[in-house]
């Protein structure tokens, strides 16, 4: 499934992240090289850059299906010039109730440029206007309370803020809340259309 907009001249599209392996090494080359796994995730990692191995990639591509098994990762992809900028995740399907967890990441280099407002506009359209993979009535997504990037992101691309798990994030000795942001389908309909435009 592909999905694609224009903003500021430049085409970008929505690509399902597949079995492709040069596709799945830069995946993994963002994970490997970021220096602020504290900072973005929530699971227990260790801070800082891991050491790449020939023998920890081919690990990885080897479970790799196992990863993708029950999410749904999609690359962002400037199809101007063929550049991957930055993926989002959509995750925790609930059949029952219809639901699923969002999330999204860029690596340092392409982080405030607006590609979150272009990600964000092309998987809300993917998963809400058309016929898509899962039959969603709600997308939600945590994050942290010192993350005022990704809280404007989600305030301006129509989340509402739902709830705060209180000190549950802990990041260099401090706490910090959680935040917990939804999105149902019917408020996405009735208030669509942004700067991205879906093509």
């Amino acid at each position: 499934m592909e999905n694609v907009a224009s903003i500021n001249g430049q085409i970008y599209a929505l690509e399902q992240l597949q079995k492709d392996p040069e596709i799945i090494k830069l995946f993994y080359m963002w994970q490997i090289n970021e220096g602020e796994k504290d900072r973005f995730c929530f699971q227990p990692v260790m801070p800082g850059k891991n050491e790449y191995s020939e023998d920890r990639w081919l690990s990885f591509l080897e479970r790799f299906p196992e990863l993708v098994e029950s999410d749904l990762i999609f690359m962002l992809k400037n199809t101007t010039n063929n550049e991957y900028l930055g993926y989002t995740r959509l995750g925790d399907f609930n059949c029952r109730n219809k639901r699923a967890e969002l999330s999204y990441y860029f690596p340092a280099e392409n982080r405030y440029k607006g590609y979150g407002t272009v990600i964000m506009g092309l998987c809300m359209a993917m998963a809400f206007d058309r016929e898509f993979f899962w039959p969603l009535h709600k997308i939600y997504a945590e994050t942290s309370s010192y993350n005022t990037p990704s809280i404007r992101l989600l305030e301006n691309s129509g989340f509402t803020l739902d709830g705060k798990i209180r000190a549950h994030y802990w990041l260099g000795g401090e706490k910090y809340d959680q935040y917990v942001y939804t999105l149902l389908r019917s408020e996405y309909l009735e208030k669509k259309g942004n700067s991205v435009k879906i093509l």
